[in-house]
């Protein structure tokens, strides 16, 4: 039998793309920056940033994270801690960052564990 994709590799595949695209698109749109500045930011390439803004990367759940408000306030946060921290991490920042993904990525994933969505399920395992 072989080894099935962990639930994991399943969120670093489809959630936290769409979970980047959404933060570019929030940067960018709603925070007026350059794609230059948000591909510093985020420690990619500018490339990357216009494959997010095109949607050629990481589009399946943005609409949802745009549309649903508790997941748009987790951008926002998001968002606030970046251009904070202006791309320099503490140890603090980075643990508020990190705590935010994680928790999305595990929100996602029992939305759609309800909607019976077997792709981004996490059977059990919080998204850390």
């Amino acid at each position: 039998m072989p080894l099935a994709e962990l639930p994991c590799e399943k969120a670093s595949r489809l959630i936290i793309p769409s979970i980047r695209a959404a933060l570019v698109k929030y940067l960018i749109e709603h925070r007026n920056l350059t794609r230059y500045h948000v591909a510093k930011l985020l420690g990619i390439t500018p490339a990357s940033v216009t494959n997010y803004m095109k949607g050629e990367r990481g589009t399946k759940l943005v609409e949802q994270l745009f549309m649903n408000q508790d997941y748009y306030r987790v951008i926002e946060k998001m968002a606030d801690i970046i251009i904070r921290n202006r791309g320099l991490y503490t140890d603090s920042a980075y643990a508020q960052y990190k705590d935010l993904v994680c928790t999305l990525c595990s929100q996602l994933n029992e939305a759609a564990k309800k909607a019976n969505c077997p792709p981004h399920s996490h059977n059990g395992v919080n998204g850390s």
